[in-house]
Order: structure tokens, then C-alpha cells, then sequence
């Protein structure tokens, strides 16, 4: 009997602890100051597949600029709406994440052959400014740098051209 009563002043003694404890107050809240942002905006384009070619032409057999859905060459299948785009700043930190938007078919020049346009894709992601360099990984297509200056304007990274 002398035993669990020292148990039941041990356990009354844990709880209270822990009790104590877990009802003091955090001295050291962390700020919690806006962090000002910066948005990083591209676009990837990737040529488009010859045999799918012909799902871009109306009925007069023209090829309308932003012509959905554009389907990219063989061997691009990741480039696509949804795939992730991250943004990383000079040390590796990723800073960002966004995704790709399909915005079709497209070309540079407004005469190009349809077998050498482009389909089209999109982003937007926002950063914490005050990186000097940028990194711009989309899917799994490596890492492309650019300096806080060149990010400012649109980013437009090629595939299979």
C-alpha cells in the first residue's frame, strides 16, 4: 500500500509539472513583419508535335495563335499545364513555387511555318525580393540563373529548338 501511494504522489507530481510548463507563457514570439515580395514571370516554349500538327488548324486549315491544346514534340511530354516551376535564389534556397499555364500555340515571328511554332507555357511565381541571382527550374529540366536585374523582365526559356 505504501507503494502505490508513493507512485500516486510521483505521477501527481509529474502532472503538475507538466502542467506548469505547458501553461507558461512564450517570452520570445517571433516578428512577424511583411516580407516584401517580388514576382518572377516567364514563359517556356517547346516545339510543337508534327503529328499532332494538324489539331491546330481551323477549317480553312490556318493555325490561330493561342490555339489550345498545343501538344509539345516527343520527348517533352513533362512540360505541360500543372508541371512545377521552382525558384531558387543563389544559395540553392528555394524561394518559390508555381506552375505552368498552357497558353498554345505560338511563334516569335508572325509568318512562321506551323511545324516550327511553339506551344506556349506560362508562369508566375512570387519570391521574397533581395536575392542577387535567380534560379528557374522547370519540371525536371535543370536549373537556369539569372541576375535580381534580368529577372525583373519576362524570362523566356526554349526546349527542343
Amino acid at each position: 500500500m505504501r507503494r502505490a501511494g508513493l507512485a500516486l504522489v510521483v505521477v501527481l507530481a509529474l502532472a503538475g509539472c507538466g502542467s506548469s510548463q505547458a501553461a507558461a507563457p512564450s517570452s520570445s514570439a517571433p516578428s512577424t513583419s511583411p516580407q516584401t515580395t517580388t514576382t518572377i514571370k516567364g514563359y517556356i516554349s517547346v516545339l510543337i508535335d508534327p503529328r499532332r500538327a494538324s489539331d491546330l488548324l481551323d477549317d480553312d486549315d490556318e493555325a490561330t495563335i493561342g490555339e489550345l491544346p498545343c501538344s509539345p514534340k516527343a520527348g517533352y511530354d513533362d512540360i505541360r499545364a500543372g508541371a512545377q516551376v521552382t525558384v531558387t535564389d543563389e544559395s540553392g534556397t528555394v524561394l518559390g513555387l508555381g506552375s505552368l499555364t498552357e497558353s498554345g500555340l505560338w511563334a516569335e515571328e508572325p509568318d512562321t511555318l506551323l511545324i516550327l511554332s511553339d506551344c506556349r507555357f506560362d508562369f508566375e511565381v512570387a519570391v521574397p525580393e533581395g536575392a542577387k541571382f535567380f534560379g528557374v527550374e522547370v519540371a525536371h529540366r535543370g536549373v537556369v540563373r539569372y541576375t535580381a536585374e534580368q529577372a525583373k523582365d519576362e524570362l523566356h526559356l526554349t526546349l527542343g529548338g
